[in-house]
Order: C-alpha cells, then structure tokens, then sequence
C-alpha cells in the first residue's frame, strides 16, 4: 500500500493516553489523504485508510481493525491491506488525538511486496479546523511497544471524516 522505505520513523514520540472514560475510547471513521514530496516518487498518489477500534479503561488495549488502499492519480490501485489494532489511546478535549497501534495481516504494497507481519503505527487529529492523519509502518521482526505514536508526517484530509471519542 504504501512505500515502506519511505514512511518509516527513525525516532518515535510517546503518546499521552489521557483518562480513557467508562465507555471506552473510540477512533472510527474513513478519509482519503494526498502524499506529499517527502514521499518521493509517490508523491500525489492518493492514500484511503479506515478504522473501527475501540478500548476500554486506560490501559488503551483495544480490538479493532484497519483497512487501506494506495493508488496512483489516474485511480490505479497499486496496494491494499488490512490489519488489526490491539492498542488505542486518546488525549485532548474538543480537538482530540489518537494513537493506535496493530499490526498488518493481509495486503500487497507498492512495489508488489508484502507487507504482512508488518507494525502499524497512525495517529489521527479529530479537529474543528479539519482532521489530519499520520502513519508508518514498522518493518517485520522490529519492536513497536503498543500505542507508541511514530507518525512522520501529518497529512490533511483529501475527504472523509474520522471520529475520535474518549
């Protein structure tokens, strides 16, 4: 789905899980982003992510699923994936931030590699002046501590909505 080599984070910042009410934490919610020039040669390729997770208490262990698809800018699907999401946290009232983690269980990425067995790291900014996302994935066999926020760049929303409740 997405160019591996260049959405990788080389330092991570630690997440503030907040007080995650009785209810739980939610992220939910689909939109499509844009990549910019520090994506390289996928620069304006178009990146659709959805996800449905939710935790309770406030240890942000969570059970929810992510899904996604990378296509060029005539439409041209050149990676999809799915996967899971085993941690959640949530900070901020009014404007809220999500951290999630997971891991990646089916798909095909740009390039026709695989990135199955691969961590997932997104942070979603639900915002008043509009939502922004943020992702990388870590490569398989590497460490990625559950509900680590390591988000190399944050993006605007092309369309789409996500919802972060805590």
């Amino acid at each position: 789905m997405l160019p591996v080599a260049v959405v990788t984070a080389t330092s991570a910042v630690a997440a503030d899980g907040g007080d995650d009410a009785a209810r739980g934490s939610r992220l939910a919610g689909s939109a499509n982003v844009t990549l910019t020039a520090s994506s390289g040669p996928y620069e304006g390729d178009k990146i659709w992510l959805e996800f449905d997770a939710r935790a309770q208490g406030s240890s942000g262990v969570a059970t929810g699923w992510f899904r996604g698809k990378h296509r060029k800018p005539d439409g041209t699907v050149i990676g999809e994936l799915e996967g899971y999401i085993n941690c959640l946290t949530v900070s901020g009232t009014g404007n809220r931030t999500a951290t999630a983690t997971g891991a990646i269980t089916k798909g095909t990425a740009a390039g026709g590699s695989s990135p199955i067995g691969m961590g997932a790291s997104f942070t979603v900014e639900d915002r008043w002046a509009g939502d922004r996302l943020g992702w990388t994935w870590v490569p398989q066999g590497e460490l990625l501590p559950p509900c680590q926020r390591r988000a190399v760049e944050m993006l605007p929303l092309d369309s789409g909505n996500y919802s972060v409740r805590r």
